[in-house]
């Protein structure tokens, strides 16, 4: 009896030993997928826009069509195409903070755990 509750105290030592190692990496991966989702809904929310941009852009060319000069439609157009290269320039600029706050967040935690 003393050999396996000898046994069982080292497996529970070893076991808390894992788990304190594992914890920081566990965290790191939650805010990994937390920030990715968040990204993806950003992602899905600018191609939404750019599909609404699109329509905007097809009906403002139906509407003035006859009226219009042709000049007049590339130029609204161009606007719209300007309008959505700003907002995706300014996504991906938010994307890039994500991507190094996240590596930030993972080296500080690596430091932590090598620390212990």
């Amino acid at each position: 009896m003393d050999e396996s509750t000898n046994f069982n105290d080292e497996n529970k030592q070893a076991g808390k030993k894992r788990q304190q190692v594992e914890s920081p990496f566990s965290f790191i991966e939650a805010a990994i997928k937390k920030a990715k989702k968040q990204l993806e809904s950003q992602l899905a929310e600018l191609n939404c826009r750019i599909e609404e941009l699109t329509e905007k852009a097809l009906h403002v060319d139906s509407m003035q069509q006859s009226t219009v000069s042709y000049e007049s439609r590339i130029q609204q157009l161009e606007a719209l195409e300007s309008e959505t290269r700003v907002q995706l320039a300014a996504a991906r600029e938010e994307i890039e903070a994500h991507q190094r706050n996240l590596k930030e967040t993972e080296e500080k935690m690596r430091a932590e755990v090598r620390m212990k």
